[in-house]
């Protein structure tokens, strides 16, 4: 009960009951403050003044009755209790005032009953009041998420799977369906196979495959694939185990339901083909721009150099033999001699002058050169041969051996490298292991871990992969893998 006094709302006309109630409600476990009216029209102005807390009514009054007091009450709210308290007047006449809305009824003569009444009628309204606000606030909450899900480009949707029978239903699924796959949610609902029907062929398998496994290990369910509309649209689905299945799990339970979002990534996809075409022009350009410094520094100065030298060897001949000055012509030749080597590197660094006679000759000159550089152990092998391939794939096997051999040097702390590279019939792969300390999700997961990004771009944009991750026996493992296709296969798939 409130701390504060009860507002109570008495019809009666009789000045002499009213009395007894106030005397019976006196020095209870409440403070109450009580008002009476007779009328309809004094009701209705009391209401207007203040709600109360409970009504009692008198039955029957010669200019009112207590199925009026309780359409009044009920025009002003639908909640507040009113108790009948009347003399006799009979058993159906108390149960039609039940009927009516009446909380309770008790007779005049005996109001030992009256204080619990208000008690359980107010504590009962309450719980009427708190269902009705938890009731309009589901409401108000439901008609948002369908205005959000209405308007959404994607489709929400709960999806029930059978891990038994490998199959699955879609007890809901949002108004976006309309708008994404032409399909009405109802229809969808009673036959989801025709979404399965909308996926790609070749996205089948593993749509079902994620499907699988997810409800095997009770995780989220995450899934990209094409389907067949408006000539071809990219979706991805993102779903959340329910927490009942997911308690459930370990159980006997058959089935793993999720509730989720569909959205259309189409936009998502192209932009992404966009930046990889723009991020292999620029590659490309690059490759390009490196070749032609390379072949400047080795063609012009190494002309400069070659010349000066010449030119120091003629100054020897014919200068006095005084020792000084052949000391400092010997010293200006030792510089000569560094800045050819420096310039020599500096090309090889550019541009390899052995990948123009193959990959694999560049590969093991790379695995050596890296050994001689830092002390690292490096071995190379290879099975298939020298393949003669386009100029873009050999380049993109070096830069990405390059890369991972600079990275072992630089946060391994490895002491052996095996490099390994195999040509097949339709694709090449080169695998680098490494028995550092090894790599994590986080160490990946950096932001500026550009060149590991660098080398993902370049196997997507050759319809390759790229995989980085712990090796088997310790240390780092990276293995690229890349088509055999001729240019013009490539240049379709870019477009």
């Amino acid at each position: 009960m409130p701390n504060s006094p009860l507002h109570l709302l008495v019809v009666e006309d009789s000045e002499s009951d009213f009395e007894l109630l106030s005397l019976r409600l006196a020095g209870r476990a409440f403070a109450a403050d009580l008002s009476r009216v007779e009328t309809e029209e004094e009701m209705r102005a009391a209401l207007r003044v203040r709600l109360p807390d409970l009504v009692i009514s008198d039955h029957s009054l010669p200019r009112f009755s207590v199925g009026g007091a309780l359409r009044v009450l009920r025009e002003h709210d639908p909640d507040t209790p009113l108790i009948v308290v009347s003399g006799a007047i009979g058993e159906e006449a108390a149960v039609d005032s039940m009927i009516a809305g009446a909380e309770d009824f008790i007779v005049k003569g005996n109001l030992s009953r009256l204080v619990p009444a208000i008690v359980r009628s107010i504590g009962a309204a309450t719980a009427r009041r708190r269902q009705r606000e938890a009731e309009a606030t589901l409401r108000e909450r439901d008609a948002m998420l369908g205005s959000l899900a209405a308007n959404l480009p994607a489709m929400m949707f709960r999806l029930d799977y059978d891990r038994v029978m490998r199959r699955f239903n879609l007890p809901y699924a949002g108004e976006g369906s309309t708008r994404m796959f032409g399909l009405d949610p109802a229809s969808l609902r009673a036959d989801p196979v025709a979404l399965l029907r909308l996926i790609d062929a070749d996205d089948r398998a593993l749509f079902f495959d994620c499907l699988a496994k997810a409800a095997e290990s009770g995780a989220e369910l995450t899934w990209q694939g094409k389907i067949s509309v408006a000539g071809g649209r990219w979706v991805q689905l993102s779903a959340k185990l329910r927490e009942p299945e997911l308690a459930d799990r370990g159980s006997s339970s058959t089935h793993a339901v999720w509730d989720g979002i569909l959205y259309d990534i189409t936009d998502l996809k192209h932009a992404e083909a966009e930046i990889r075409g723009l991020t292999a022009h620029l590659q490309e350009a690059k490759e390009k721009e490196r070749a032609e410094v390379a072949r400047e520094i080795h063609d012009e100065i190494g002309a400069l150099f070659f010349a000066v030298k010449v030119d120091l060897a003629w100054v020897k001949k014919r200068v006095s033999p005084e020792p000084t000055i052949l000391e400092r012509l010997d010293s200006i030749g030792s510089l000569i001699d560094s800045g050819v080597q420096a310039s020599q590197r500096i090309v090889r660094a550019l541009r390899p002058a052995v990948l123009d006679f193959g990959v694999v000759g560049a590969a093991e000159w790379l695995a050596s050169d890296f050994s001689k550089r830092t002390g690292i152990a490096c071995t190379f092998t290879s099975e298939g041969g020298e393949p003669s391939l386009r100029p873009e794939l050999g380049t993109a096997v070096f830069r990405v051996m390059q890369e991972s051999l600079t990275n072992v040097s630089r946060h391994s702390g490895a002491s052996a490298v095996a490099v390994r590279f195999d040509l097949g019939r339709e694709a090449m792969s080169l695998e680098v292991l490494d028995n550092g300390r090894g790599i994590g999700p986080d160490d990946l997961a950096k932001s500026a871990s550009f060149g590991v990004r660098g080398m993902r771009e370049r196997a997507l944009e050759l319809g390759g992969a790229l995989e980085i991750g712990p090796a088997p026996q310790g240390g780092t493992r990276l293995a690229l893998r890349l088509p055999i296709r001729p240019a013009v296969d490539a240049a379709r798939a870019r477009a």
